[in-house]
Formats: C-alpha cells, structure tokens, sequence
C-alpha cells in the first residue's frame, strides 16, 4: 500500500517496513508492539505479524528481537517486552540458546540461581530444602563436616557428604581411623 506523502503531492510513497498505510493515509501508521511488518506496502494492522514465543518488538518495528540473555524470558506470542527472571529462578530451556528463552523454573536443590543462571555447588558442599528465591548465591552451598565431601556436583542433602579416606562414619562424624580400633579402616 501507499500513502500520500504530502498535501498536493503528485505522487505517493510505499508504505515503510514497520508500518501499515490504510487507504487514504497521509502517514505510515507503526505496527502495534509485540508484532512486526517485515515488509514494505502493508495496509492493515492485521498484517503486522505477531512475534513469536522468545521475542519480542516494540512500536514500528520491522523484526523480532531475541528475548535477551539468560536473565530475561519471553513466555507467549506478541510481546512488547522481555519479562526478567524471578529471584531464584533459572531462564528454561536451559539448554536452549540462552537469548531466546520461553520460560522460568525454580532454582533446583544442590545450586544456587542468580540472573537466571544455575550454579552448581561445588564438590564438598551441598544445599537443601530452601526456597528457591534463598537460593540466589554461593552461600546457600553448605560445606560438608570436617573430614568429608561429596562425590558430585550439585549434592543436595548432607547424607551426600562422605567420609575422606582415613575416616570412617561414626555417630554422625568422621572420625580418624586410628583413633578408634576395630573400624576396619585402612591404615
């Protein structure tokens, strides 16, 4: 479609990329936000494509952006822009491309979530039953009792923690083997 640029104009100019010309339009009118015109002479709104799921536009736009990092998602069709991951929440999928994320879920047992990213507790720690919004850094990772670590990443209760070579469980702790005979621990 085209519109009249000008009063008394003799000619009239395509309607632009991000916009739509209805009949008798002295202006390009901008697609609404959250869709695009990705090409020249639309007339109608209707035209304007809606973005899909892990984008967003603003007001005129001729494309789509990427929703953004992992700390932003763009959950439904159409928006005008990215919603931020909630404290404690991870961006989903997370093995998706982190700029086009649909979605967001708590931080799981055995990490801690900051901007939208999962962080495992490193080996000889492990972090519990928190809430996920508790989650948000390293310091939800507790550290296993002295003489023990865990096997993994991401151990999420302290029945992971295990004894070091040289130590046996007893009542809870890890004991030095030659402390305590008849342990069967190795010498």
């Amino acid at each position: 479609s085209t519109y009249q640029s000008a009063s008394g104009a003799s000619s009239c100019a395509v309607c632009t990329k991000g916009a739509y010309c209805p009949v008798g339009s002295t202006t390009p009118v901008p697609c609404p936000a959250g869709t695009v015109g990705s090409t020249e002479g639309l007339d109608h709104a209707e035209e304007c494509k809606t973005c899909p799921l892990g984008y967003w536009s603003t007001d005129g736009s001729a494309h789509c952006l990427e929703c953004g990092g992992s700390s932003a998602y763009c959950d439904v069709p159409g928006l005008d822009t990215p919603k931020l991951v909630d404290q404690g929440y991870i961006s989903t999928p997370a093995d998706g491309d982190p700029s086009t994320r649909t979605g967001q879920a708590p931080c799981p047992e055995g990490a801690w979530c900051s901007a939208g990213i999962l962080v495992f507790c490193e080996k000889g720690y492990y972090a519990d039953k928190l809430p996920p919004e508790q989650r948000t850094s390293q310091a939800t990772c507790l550290p296993c009792p002295a003489f023990s670590t865990t096997a993994v990443l991401g151990a999420s209760h302290i029945t992971q923690c295990m004894c070091t070579e040289g130590h046996h469980s007893h009542e809870g702790f890890c004991d030095d083997c030659k402390s305590v005979p008849g342990t069967g621990c190795s010498d």
